[in-house]
């Protein structure tokens, strides 16, 4: 769905054979958004798990602030 959108950054996700997870050891899941080198959003992974609503919100907070210019 992200990559349906006109994103103003890449969009890096792990492919479905999992390398970054083999690679990197990428568990438990986490989501991050980077902006201009630096960790806006880090969401938590372990036990309190992962909220992808935070990162939605977010998203949609940033693309808003863009389309009128404040960012």
């Amino acid at each position: 769905m992200l990559a349906e959108r006109d994103l103003p950054c890449p969009l890096v996700v792990d492919k479905m054979a999992d390398g970054a997870n083999l690679a990197y050891g990428a568990w438990p899941e986490r989501a991050f958004i980077l902006q201009e080198d630096r960790v806006a959003l880090a969401n938590p992974g372990g036990s309190r798990g992962y909220n992808l609503e935070e990162v939605r919100v977010w998203l949609e907070s940033y693309a808003k602030a863009r389309s009128q210019g404040a960012v």
